[in-house]
């Protein structure tokens, strides 16, 4: 891990503009081995593998902004891997204890687990955002905050979400997107997954089986307290920095 970093930061940091091939697959494949231990890793090895193997390991060639940004989510998790990394639970997914729900709609969004829930009301500068935010974005912030607010309960284990929204369900389970905005908030949401070594899949749910989630991204509270009257009253707080907008 320690020999990873050490190469992934004197690339970022070099005043070189190009680089050979040779050292972009050496890294390639010291990475491949970390994912070993946290395979959502393999995701931000994908730009990379698919724009370098191949080539001549004697060339030089520039490094994309695309392999630059997932060297950096790498360089991230690294410096802050504590040298150990425990094996992932061979608990089903179907485990209530083990699964989440998100939603968002044009009011807000949040997530539930179990009792526990967290909502957000979007500030001013996205509701008066032209052009408006995509969907599919507004869907994956809750997913990102899910991570920070629930990571006690999410540290090495393999998580369940369901969400109502298939774009969001199909990035998430393939860790990538052609979009930028998107693709940024999702270099966000690997990140905390890949400290916390959370496996995540998602699956679609339909609106009418996601109730909960969507009283909560309405601000419908009363409504969630009807539905299931043994959540909790209040939401946890949400820390302004932790809101990735």
């Amino acid at each position: 891990m320690l020999k990873a970093e050490k190469k992934i930061f004197r690339l970022l940091n070099s005043h070189n503009k190009f680089h050979k091939v040779r050292n972009l697959l050496s890294i390639i494949g010291l990475l491949n081995f970390c994912t070993k231990c946290v395979p959502v890793g393999r995701a931000f090895l994908a730009h990379m593998y698919h724009e370098y193997s191949g080539k001549n390991p004697n060339a030089h060639v520039s490094l994309s902004p695309n392999a630059r940004q997932d060297l950096y989510v790498w360089l991230v998790f690294l410096h802050h891997f504590n040298g150990t990394c425990m094996f992932l639970s061979a608990n089903p997914f179907h485990s209530p204890e083990l699964e989440f729900y998100t939603d968002s709609s044009l009011w807000g969004c949040g997530g539930i687990m179990g009792k526990t829930w967290f909502q957000v009301k979007w500030p001013t500068h996205i509701t008066s955002r032209s052009p408006p935010l995509s969907m599919a974005f507004l869907e994956l912030v809750p997913v990102v905050l899910a991570l920070y607010v629930f990571q006690d309960r999410l540290s090495n284990k393999r998580v369940l979400l369901w969400s109502d929204n298939m774009a969001v369900v199909a990035i998430i389970n393939r860790k990538t997107t052609h979009t930028p905005e998107i693709m940024a908030l999702l270099r966000k949401l690997v990140l905390q997954a890949l400290k916390i070594n959370c496996y995540l899949t998602c699956r679609y749910v339909p609106t009418y089986k996601n109730t909960m989630a969507d009283c909560i991204s309405r601000g419908l509270n009363k409504t969630l307290f009807k539905l299931n009257p043994q959540v909790s009253r209040s939401p946890i707080a949400i820390h302004p920095s932790l809101l990735p907008l």
